[in-house]
């Protein structure tokens, strides 16, 4: 960062993130190392368009609020995951009845 930067954006931010992959395996550890990478670079930068993407909704809130709000959204992830499972479970159970019907 230059430092005019440096001194006209305050507070600055600066994230590292670090990936370590090591798969000993001969043969295809090398490929299975790439697509474990390519994963996690996929990953960041879906999560990182999403935090730009909604920079409208948390720019200016105080930690209190960003803490509140990543609250709210694990909790509503969890549902939505709950949600799936348990559709997936009902759907499973559902086939199994419509299963034993049929051959009844």
């Amino acid at each position: 960062m230059t430092q005019c930067l440096q001194d006209r954006c305050n507070p600055v931010m600066t994230a590292y993130k670090l990936v370590t992959v090591d798969a000993p395996y001969w043969g295809f550890g090398y490929r299975l190392e790439q697509a474990l990478i390519a994963g996690e670079r996929a990953l960041f930068l879906e999560s990182h368009r999403n935090c730009f993407g909604w920079i409208d909704e948390w720019f200016g809130m105080t930690v209190q609020q960003l803490h509140e709000l990543e609250s709210e959204s694990d909790c509503s992830a969890d549902e939505k995951i709950m949600t799936k499972e348990f559709a997936a479970k009902w759907a499973k159970i559902d086939s199994k009845q419509r299963g034993l019907a049929v051959d009844c």
